[in-house]
């Protein structure tokens, strides 16, 4: 007996069998017939073979006919560049045109003229006026320190202040109406404003009111008519051992001295201190217990009504009143 299958005619024996070894199923259909294009129709010409039918969407390879090409715009930004070209440059004429003829009108008007005094404004002295104008300069005048030549002698009573913060003096009350009127000539107090500051109420319980703010009203002698302003601001820092003043003061001369802008001066004890300086509008200083801070800005001019800095006030004023309040620690 053979091993296998029997074999069927047109078949090889052994495994699955080469291409071509399974019959035709006797069912199978002839594969369908090509078809070529689309049947006649009454009122069209004939159709060819194949597809799409030639004519209307271009030749073949192309069924939809060749691409449109973008649009050409480098006509248009031409044309447009050329209508900008136009336009600026009959704006430059015409402005040309029209500058020659205001100067033509300047030069015909021009004459010999005057400068007179500027007329004092409603806001006081302290203003600063055009170049060119008698009294006045362009460039604020930087004057020196003024210095007392002695102590003040009424000052009045000592201060006798200690650590205990309830023992410190109100700023408010450190200098007199009379003090400020004689150092600001004819200065008078509009308000005085109390206030604490955060520092002290932390480090040194009981203490209040430590600075005080002077608003005042001064007569500027370039504009009688109309009072100018100045301001003052008084600060006590502290008061407690003389070596924890001076290193608190310390502290801030440092600070204040490596600064980039604005303007430092040593002042030593010029002004009757321990030690000072004058940082812009501000001097500091310390006395024994005492640390001190004080502002100063007004809006005062100079000699002919020249303008002055904003450190013009405290330079001139502030020794002086520094000196009231050193006579009385």
């Amino acid at each position: 007996m053979s091993g296998g299958w029997p074999q069927q005619p047109g078949q090889q024996g052994g495994g699955y069998g080469q291409p071509g070894q399974y019959p035709q199923h006797p069912q199978q259909q002839p594969p369908f017939p090509q078809q070529h294009g689309y049947p006649q129709q009454p009122g069209h010409p004939p159709q060819q073979p194949g597809y799409p039918p030639p004519g209307a969407y271009g030749p073949p390879g192309h069924p939809y006919g060749q691409p449109t090409p973008p649009p050409r715009r480098n006509n248009r930004i031409a044309l447009w560049a050329a209508v900008a070209v136009v336009v600026v440059g009959a704006a430059v004429g015409g402005f040309v045109l029209l500058n020659k003829d205001d100067d033509d009108k300047d030069t015909a008007k021009s004459g010999p003229t005057s400068v007179g005094t500027a007329k004092p404004g409603a806001s006081g002295g302290g203003k600063s006026g055009q170049p060119g104008q008698p009294g006045q300069s362009a460039e604020p005048i930087d004057r020196p320190m003024v210095f007392p030549a002695a102590p003040p002698t009424d000052a009045g009573a000592k201060f006798n202040a200690t650590n205990d913060g309830k023992t410190w003096p109100k700023a408010c009350e450190m200098l007199s109406d009379a003090q400020i009127g004689s150092v600001v000539k004819g200065a008078t107090i509009k308000t005085r404003k109390p206030d604490t500051t955060v520092s002290v109420k932390y480090d040194f319980p009981g203490a209040a009111d430590n600075q005080c703010n002077f608003d005042l009203a001064v007569p500027d002698p370039n504009n009688p008519k109309y009072p100018t302003y100045a301001k003052i601001e008084l600060t006590l820092h502290e008061v407690s051992t003389p070596a924890i003043a001076k290193g608190h003061y310390g502290d801030t001369k440092k600070s204040r001295g490596r600064k980039p802008f604005g303007t430092f001066e040593e002042l030593g004890t010029k002004l009757g201190t321990d030690d000072a300086f004058r940082d812009d509008a501000y001097i500091y200083f310390h006395k024994g217990p005492y640390y001190v801070q004080l502002y100063m800005a007004s809006g005062l001019s100079g000699p002919g009504g020249a303008r002055l800095p904003s450190d013009d006030a405290v330079k001139q004023y502030g020794p002086t009143l520094i000196g009231y309040l050193v006579a009385r620690m």
